[in-house]
């Protein structure tokens, strides 16, 4: 419940384990979230945003398995179709389980296919303050915390420099950062 989302539907049928298509119904007004280009200076400002298959998985809940989905179609107004669906059990393909029509689909936020905090939860606050705790106790004094960009979602640079704030300020000596863009992290 603590993770990033952009998104909640239902499942419009009921599938059996294996299933590799899922049809979702989604509200009025469900915006697919959109890739923003990472090919310059430029970061995702708009929300919403997910980044794509080329940058990582694209994760969804349903009920309580979670599985990633290569392309996304929409079918109508309010309906798309999930494509090339796959759940967690290397042994198979599809879904490990059957699902019920209704049963609640969760989309997240999954850049480069990690499943990222949202960060108006506790989750978001407790992984920071985690990470300054093992900077502190091994001494750290220099990192490249490539996955801070991470948290550019879903609300653009202010997860980001939240993250990065709640990092600094449980420090208890000077520690210098960058990330994966070789950007100095702000308020360094």
């Amino acid at each position: 419940p603590d993770l990033a989302t952009w998104g909640t539907g239902t499942l419009s049928q009921s599938t059996a384990a294996g299933a590799t298509v899922l049809d979702v119904q989604v509200p009025d007004g469900f915006k697919e979230a959109v890739l923003f280009g990472w090919d310059s200076y430029a970061v995702p400002h708009y929300y919403p945003y997910l980044p794509d298959t080329s940058i990582g998985t694209t994760d969804v809940r349903v009920d309580n398995e979670l599985l990633s989905w290569s392309s996304l179609s929409w079918t109508s107004q309010n309906s798309l179709r999930l494509s090339g669906v796959d759940g967690l059990d290397a042994d198979s393909y599809g879904a490990v389980q059957g699902h019920t029509a209704g049963d609640t689909v969760t989309f997240y936020y999954s850049p480069w296919g990690a499943l990222v905090p949202d960060p108006t939860k506790p989750l978001f606050k407790t992984l920071a303050e985690d990470y300054a705790t093992l900077l502190n106790s091994a001494d750290v004094w220099e990192v490249q915390y490539d996955a801070q960009n991470a948290h550019y979602v879903p609300w653009g640079l202010w997860g980001y420099e939240k993250f990065a704030q709640i990092i600094y300020e449980k420090l208890n000596h000077p520690v210098t950062s960058g990330d994966g863009f070789g950007w100095v992290s702000w308020a360094h």
